[in-house]
């Protein structure tokens, strides 16, 4: 934050201590209720609140720094896999109904929203994020064909688990689910990189702003996703004492 670039990741040293991050860090972490919360520096409530979501922001904004689309994809031609993430929200209001079906996550039985997480299969690194909304609305296939499915390149493909089947031949080409069809070496590749994705996004609901019901308001979920994304893309980069990469044993 103190060398970045990016306008909105920037830390102002004058104003906002390194230290001021564990507000935020405490919030995504643990994401406590107001008779729960004990600030990490024990700072009154009100001065508390305004520091996470201060530091929430800065780390979601260095998304455009961690996460990025690769230019050579290399001589692979498996390059990624991808899978759809739940996320536990308290329902919006709804000016007709009290409870209205586009908001119902079938994995969380209850109000959620949607995120598509891409990963490298040949590095450790999300290589592509995409928030599609409320849950009821947007099914794995569809948040595919909303922005991933333009981005695959030409003569490679991609490993996604049953709800990205197709019965369009051009989605086909790209996307490889598990088939009948496969040897035991494909069946075993495929099913390696569908643990790996699975364990990225256990990595995401260590965290708990994501894996409890969410209080902070549709809008503000994204910001918190984000941040937390950029926190495991940390977390998997091997340049640092405490880094711990996904496993890919093929």
């Amino acid at each position: 934050m103190l060398t970045t670039t990016i306008p909105d990741a920037q830390l102002n040293p004058s104003k906002e201590k390194p230290e001021h991050m564990l507000t935020a860090l405490f919030f995504l972490r643990v994401y406590p209720t107001e008779d729960q919360k004990v600030s990490p520096l024990n700072l009154d409530p009100k001065t508390s609140r305004k520091w996470q979501w201060i530091f929430v922001k800065k780390i979601a904004a260095l998304k455009d720094l961690k996460i990025v689309w690769p230019n050579d994809w290399g001589q692979a031609v498996f390059i990624m896999s991808v899978d759809g993430t739940h996320c536990c929200i308290n329902e919006p209001r709804d000016p007709v109904m009290r409870k209205h079906k586009k908001w119902y996550s079938h994995k969380n039985s209850g109000p959620g929203v949607n995120y598509e997480v891409a990963l490298h299969l040949w590095e450790n690194r999300v290589v592509h994020t995409f928030f599609s909304g409320p849950a009821g609305e947007s099914n794995d296939i569809t948040a595919y064909r909303q922005m991933l499915k333009a981005r695959i390149p030409a003569g490679k493909m991609i490993i996604a688990d049953h709800g990205y089947r197709s019965k369009f031949e051009d989605e086909r080409e790209k996307i490889r689910v598990s088939s009948s069809l496969d040897t035991d070496a494909v069946r075993e590749f495929k099913n390696s990189a569908k643990t790996r994705q699975e364990s990225f996004n256990d990595r995401l609901k260590r965290f708990n702003v994501l894996s409890l019901k969410f209080r902070h308001g549709f809008n503000n979920h994204p910001v918190c996703f984000d941040a937390v994304l950029v926190l495991c893309q940390y977390e998997m980069e091997g340049n640092y004492r405490f880094s711990c990469p996904l496993f890919f044993d093929v």
